[in-house]
């Protein structure tokens, strides 16, 4: 796709106060898109980080929402129509990045979970439809892991927000087709950032080197690559795909590689890199997914 091909399109990114969301918005900028970002960075001006191109006729705005309360995304919807006057996609990453044993984790810190995970995205959808339907269509995109097929060891929350987010991207594939809405899912691998939330979460120095060796493609998913591949869903070439999720990691997963290396796993108490849930403010977009 060539840069500037999507001119005049405008949606809502939920998550943009990371490397990768900047990154990923940075591109979607890069082909003209106009974005209201969401995070939760109160910092004045912070969007003014963003390493955008000059010369390109996008426009980013950038706001902090609260994806638990349904009243502060609705006063998102309508405040990025009232700036931009149209809204065409939305993708939503909202997560909880912690990693904590089932066994300890507690009730408070799952259910936050799911409810920034996926009750944000059923109420982001539902905002959304009735502008998808004034435009006349729209795209849905829901950002996952490429963990999914596998299994997510010490992250249960994580592994149950994500599996019912695709379920609620399916369903709004089945039930909004015929809005002209497609709906598909978006499973990114590690992304090159020192500051990724899986790096973040369990540091060690030989993390980087084990999944980058056991990839097929010997390298970590670049952002600039989720950007366009969220562009290309955007494209009018998308029409018919709906209903997917699209693994975006160099083949890492099909090696069966977990998130947590051998060293991490075989130490007998996997409690030593456990994060507490009610500790750990939730993250808006996973840097790696």
């Amino acid at each position: 796709m060539k840069e500037n091909s999507l001119i005049g399109y405008c949606g809502i990114v939920a998550g943009f106060d990371t490397e990768f969301g900047m990154g990923m918005v940075n591109e979607l900028n890069n082909y003209g898109v106009k974005v209201t970002s969401l995070g939760r960075i109160t910092e004045k001006n912070f969007w003014r980080r963003a390493p955008r191109r000059r010369g390109i006729e996008a426009v980013l705005n950038y706001t902090t929402c609260d994806f638990k309360s349904p009243g502060a995304i609705r006063n998102i919807v309508r405040g990025h129509m009232g700036y931009f006057g149209r809204l065409d996609f939305v993708v939503y990453g909202s997560s909880a990045d912690f990693l904590c044993p089932l066994e300890n984790m507690s009730q408070n810190g799952f259910s936050q979970a799911l409810q920034t995970g996926v009750v944000g995205a059923f109420s982001l959808f539902q905002e959304c439809l009735p502008f998808f339907r004034q435009t006349g269509g729209g795209r849905v995109i829901g950002l996952g892991h490429h963990m999914m097929k596998s299994h997510f060891q010490y992250a249960a929350q994580m592994a149950a927000s994500k599996t019912a987010l695709y379920e609620l991207i399916k369903s709004v594939a089945v039930e909004w087709g015929q809005y002209q809405v497609t709906a598909n899912m978006i499973s990114p691998g590690p992304i090159e950032t020192e500051s990724g939330s899986l790096f973040r979460m369990t540091p060690g120095s030989q993390r980087k080197k084990m999944l980058r060796t056991s990839s097929p493609a010997g390298r970590f998913t670049s952002s600039k690559e989720v950007g366009g591949l969220i562009a290309y869903l955007l494209s009018p070439q998308a029409r018919m795909i709906t209903g997917q999720n699209i693994v975006i990691d160099g083949g890492l997963s099909l090696n069966g590689v977990s998130t947590l290396p051998p060293e991490d796993r075989s130490s007998g108490d996997p409690r030593r890199h456990v994060v507490t849930a009610d500790d750990v403010p939730l993250i808006d977009i996973e840097e790696e997914l």
